[in-house]
């Protein structure tokens, strides 16, 4: 039933909420425990598609994959791995909205699991105290890490453009709805 469910959506998936859906055993295993299991599951993946694993070139292949995606791509799943924020005086009386833009991310989306690049716009009015710029990198990154993106951004789906039929197309997504990136942390004040 839900093999058909997914054929008649085929490309016209539509996202129906913020938050990248987990299951609630989402982080029952260790990131160690995951790579190994990912990277079997890569491995059996790549024989499917006739690789031929004992090339070198090719040879180390899952496990490269599989820590690819629990480090970096999608650490940003497990709320634990939130950047420690340091905050400091507003010593030069910042009163306006400070604003960080062009932030640089990579995500993936969900649907097809292909890479979204582009990049985040972040601003707020300090309340006393400011964020590092480097630490606001670092949240845009932990947010955009989950097959979702939450922040205004300019991106590029890579599944417009590398779907059958789409080769030729580009596409450049744009989304301006302010989301406040404290909303799983105490607010910055």
């Amino acid at each position: 039933m839900i093999d058909v469910l997914i054929d008649e959506m085929g490309d016209e998936h539509v996202s129906t909420s913020v938050e990248t859906p987990l299951r609630p055993d989402a982080f029952a295993l260790s990131d160690d425990e995951k790579i190994e299991q990912i990277a079997v599951h890569f491995g059996q993946i790549m024989d499917l598609l006739g690789l031929d694993r004992s090339d070198d070139s090719l040879s180390g292949t899952p496990k490269r994959v599989a820590k690819m995606y629990v480090k970096e791509i999608f650490s940003g799943l497990n709320p634990a791995n939130f950047p420690d924020i340091k905050l400091f005086e507003n010593k030069y009386q910042y009163n306006q909205m400070l604003v960080e833009k062009n932030i640089l991310f990579y995500s993936n989306c969900e649907h097809h699991f292909v890479p979204i690049i582009g990049k985040a716009h972040v601003a707020y009015i300090s309340s006393g105290k400011v964020i590092g710029l480097s630490k606001i990198n670092r949240v845009v990154q932990h947010f955009q890490a989950p097959a979702g993106t939450r922040t205004p951004h300019h991106a590029n789906h890579q599944c417009t453009q590398k779907s059958i039929g789409n080769r030729r197309c580009s596409s450049n997504h744009r989304r301006h709805t302010p989301l406040c990136f404290f909303q799983r942390r105490k607010r910055c004040e």
